[in-house]
């Protein structure tokens, strides 16, 4: 009777760690291969804001040339009043 009993827990346990010893590379693998797809996504996303941030940078840079633009003398009058107002 016990010696049944040893046998099969003995057998049992050997199922049990061969099926740990089949899934642990399988649940490995799958690991690696959500933990690229993540670091994937985080680059595309700083991509992203790395183009905004580019893009934000020109918008700004036309709306400091346009004001350049608007406010340049457009004659020697203009020239003079304003250097006669603000300066150099």
């Amino acid at each position: 009777m016990f010696l049944l009993w040893a046998k099969i827990k003995a057998s049992l346990a050997a199922l049990f760690w061969g099926a740990i010893a089949i899934l642990l590379p399988v649940l490995y693998i799958l690991g690696r291969k959500d933990g690229a797809s993540k670091e994937q996504v985080q680059k595309a996303e700083e991509a992203v804001k790395a183009e905004k941030k580019k893009a934000e940078f020109y918008r700004e840079m036309g709306e400091d040339k346009d004001e350049i633009v608007r406010s340049k003398p457009t004659n020697k009058s203009d020239l003079v009043n304003r250097l006669r107002n603000n300066g150099l």
